[in-house]
């Protein structure tokens, strides 16, 4: 189940998110990959970890997935206070529409390629007494 945050996409994400931190910390500024790609980055680099503690801590199940509506809440959620909270709280957040269109695209890549099963086969009781009782024979 720890496959999930192997995911070369979650990987590469965190990754150039770190790298691009450094970047404008260096004091280089590349104005589009600066605005929008951590925004974009955001929900793969917050979903990938929620969905990996939800399938390995609380239900215990490496096909869990989240819904469509999971996706939708966290996008709306991070908008909100990224755009709309902090902004009023600091000068040094600004609200931008097209922040909360690279969120939306983050996570619908999310939910297309990382919000997939792992493909566990479930094993019902009663196959698992008959195999056990097999193997005593």
């Amino acid at each position: 189940m720890k496959k999930l945050l192997l995911n070369p996409l979650f990987i590469s994400c965190a990754a150039l998110s770190g790298i691009n931190k450094l970047v404008e910390l260096s004091g280089y500024y590349i104005p589009f990959i600066h605005s929008y790609m951590d925004d974009f980055f955001c929900m793969i680099v917050i979903l990938t970890p929620a969905l990996f503690i939800q399938r390995n801590y609380v239900f215990n199940n490496g096909n869990y997935v989240f819904s469509k509506w999971h996706t939708i809440i966290a996008v709306a959620y991070c908008s909100i206070v990224f755009e709309l909270v902090l902004p009023l709280q600091s000068s040094q957040h600004t609200a931008d529409l097209f922040d909360f269109v690279a969120y939306s695209a983050g996570g619908i890549v999310f939910h297309l390629f990382v919000n997939k099963p792992q493909l566990i086969p479930s094993v019902s009781r009663a196959e698992r007494n008959i195999s056990n009782a097999s193997s005593l024979v």
